[in-house]
C-alpha cells in the first residue's frame, strides 16, 4: 500500500529536491548515497572534468563569518594534495548558506569495512605507512583532519586515500589556523 489505511498519509519516501539538479553549474547530484547528523552525500557527476564525483551537502547553514572561514577552508583542502588524499574538487556555499565540497569518486571502499579482516602484515603496515603520510601532510599545511575515522579513508586494493581533509572541523573552527606546534 502507497498510503496510510488511518490517516490516508502517503507512505512514500519524499524525494529528495537535490537529485537531479545541478550545484554552481557544475556538479549534478544523481542520486542520496547516504544520510549523516552533519551532511548528506550524493553521487554526481563532475560536468566540467566528466568524471564521477560525490557531493557533501552539509547539514549546517552558514553565516558571514562561518561562510568566509568554510571558503577559505575549502581553497587550502583544494591545494593540500598528496597520493593518500582525496582530491577536492570543488566546493562552496550557496545563495541560502548550504554549504558543499566534492571529492572525486574513484570507487574506494571505506576501511571501516576492512575491521576485523585479517590481513597480511605487510599490507597493514604498508596503510599505516599510508595513513602516517596522508596525515603529515594534512599537518605540513598547519591544519589537523577533525575527523579521522575508518569511515574517512578510503581504500583501493593496497592503496588508500583520507577524505574530508580538515573541511567538517570548518564549520566549528578555523582548521587551517591550528598552532602548528600542537601538532
Amino acid at each position: 500500500s502507497n498510503f496510510c489505511f488511518l490517516s490516508g498519509d502517503s507512505l512514500r519516501q519524499a524525494e529528495d529536491p537535490l537529485v537531479g539538479t545541478t550545484i554552481d553549474g557544475r556538479f549534478r547530484a544523481d542520486r542520496r548515497m547516504a544520510v549523516g547528523p552533519l551532511a548528506t552525500l550524493y553521487a554526481g557527476r563532475d560536468r566540467l572534468l566528466r568524471t564521477p564525483c560525490v557531493i557533501k551537502v552539509w547539514s549546517e547553514r552558514l553565516h558571514e563569518a562561518p561562510r568566509a572561514h568554510f571558503l577559505e577552508a575549502v581553497v587550502q583542502a583544494r591545494r593540500c594534495t598528496h597520493p593518500n588524499l582525496s582530491e577536492v574538487v570543488g566546493g562552496g556555499v550557496t545563495e541560502d548558506g548550504t554549504a558543499y565540497t566534492v571529492r572525486l569518486d574513484d570507487g574506494g571502499k571505506p576501511l571501516s569495512g576492512l575491521l576485523g579482516v585479517k590481513m597480511a602484515p605487510p599490507r597493514a603496515v604498508g596503510m599505516v605507512l599510508q595513513l602516517g603520510r596522508a596525515v603529515g601532510r594534512i599537518h605540513d599545511f598547519g591544519a589537523v583532519h577533525g575527523a579521522l575515522r575508518p569511515s574517512n579513508v578510503l581504500v583501493f586494493g593496497d592503496h588508500l586515500e583520507v577524505i574530508d581533509v580538515g573541511l567538517e572541523r570548518s564549520l566549528f573552527c578555523e582548521p587551517w589556523e591550528d598552532d602548528p606546534s600542537a601538532l
